[in-house]
């Protein structure tokens, strides 16, 4: 799947449901109409989906704050 492909994807399912989605700060939140948008990795790094450990406590932590 290309990346254009995926965003209107999203987009469909945020018209449907209320959708939050988690992802990285490289994507453009600027389109972004039907859903809530929420960046776990700031970071430029190259290795940011190796780093697991890292994200798994980010996510925890979100998943905490907004009740998901």
């Amino acid at each position: 799947m290309d990346q254009k492909s995926i965003a209107q994807f999203l987009d469909y399912l945020g018209r449907e449901t209320d959708l939050t989605v988690i992802s990285v700060s490289e994507n453009d939140p600027s389109l972004i109409k039907t859903y809530k948008h929420i960046v776990v990795v700031k970071e430029k790094i190259i290795f940011k989906y190796i780093l697991i450990w890292g994200l798994i406590s980010k996510l925890t932590a979100l998943i905490k704050k907004e009740k998901i």
